[in-house]
């Protein structure tokens, strides 16, 4: 059965591991609508099993927007996510995904910072990266911006890169974000109320990532791209290309890039805990149909 009321956009969003797909999906049928991906890493062509990208058989017939809409060897920033995906959006849209700031760029447009690339700028902080590596880059914006520091992995280097020419070019860090949300939307959140749990999940769907050929799809973007854009910026593709490479062992990657991921978690649950009125499920507590009838008898009362 396809509803036929028309409120608010719902977005479906949280941490990393959390079955957003799913229930983004279901409520998309229910509606009789699309999804559009809000997540930094489906952006790319290529990236597939390392990133989680919805195959055919979960969309379930369901068109999804703002998947593999760029080539891995460019930088695709929160900007561009939010020209290309705004003019997608309806009142019965659903969003799914957990980037944060991809999130905010398109509910909140007039956040981003209104300061074009400054390519002097960025050349000396590219030159400072290549002799100095990623960690003394973000110590100098943990100095320089504690705040925006702690929303950033230290390996995430064009966004910290982005961060040093903001302070740079105007004397003063991005702004804080705001806690409102400039486009209605119900926002509803899931999460783990055991992190062990959570942890758990994690590390069974990186391994199961592995056995679905994780490694191979690396080293078949390295052959053709290069250490591109893309792999930087996705959790696991540095480090098994390190492995491919023979700078370190698969057991020792494989442990690396579950801790990047679950600081990841760690960080967008910290990102959306500074935004009032999303409701919470704990996925380890509700079945997904529990979850879809509550969204679903919820949005259809209002």
């Amino acid at each position: 059965m396809v509803l036929n009321k028309s409120p608010e956009t719902i977005a479906i969003i949280g941490p990393t591991a959390t079955g957003k797909t799913r229930i983004g999906v279901e409520i998309a049928k229910k509606l009789g609508s699309d999804v559009i991906s809000v997540d930094s890493q489906l952006v790319y062509q290529g990236l597939n099993i390392g990133v989680a990208k919805p195959t055919i058989e979960e969309m379930q017939g369901i068109r999804h927007h703002m998947i593999d809409v760029a080539p891995p060897t460019v930088t695709f920033s929160a900007g561009d996510y939010a020209e290309m995906a705004r003019p997608l959006l309806k009142h019965n849209s659903v969003l799914v995904g957990g980037t944060g700031f991809y999130l905010r760029a398109l509910l909140q447009p007039d956040h981003l910072p209104p300061i074009q690339t400054d390519p002097r700028i960025r050349a000396r902080l590219k030159e400072y990266l290549a002799s100095n590596g990623p960690q003394m880059l973000y110590q100098n914006l943990q100095n320089s911006d504690p705040r925006r520091a702690a929303q950033l992995h230290p390996n995430d280097t064009t966004r910290v890169i982005r961060a040093l020419e903001v302070i740079e070019h105007t004397g003063k860090p991005i702004p804080q974000t705001p806690t409102h949300l400039a486009f209605p939307v119900k926002l509803i959140g899931l999460t783990y109320r055991d992190r062990d749990l959570h942890r758990q999940i994690i590390r069974t769907r990186l391994r199961q990532m592995m056995a679905d050929g994780f490694l191979e799809e690396v080293d078949a973007l390295y052959q053709t791209h290069g250490f591109c854009a893309a792999m930087q910026k996705a959790h696991g593709y540095a480090e098994l290309l390190d492995v491919l490479t023979g700078k370190r062992t698969l057991e020792d990657a494989l442990l690396q890039v579950e801790i990047n991921i679950r600081q990841y978690a760690r960080r967008q649950m910290t990102w959306f805990r500074k935004i009032p009125d999303i409701h919470w499920f704990y996925v380890d507590e509700t079945k997904p149909d529990t979850i879809l009838l509550s969204i679903i008898d919820e949005r259809d009362c209002v």
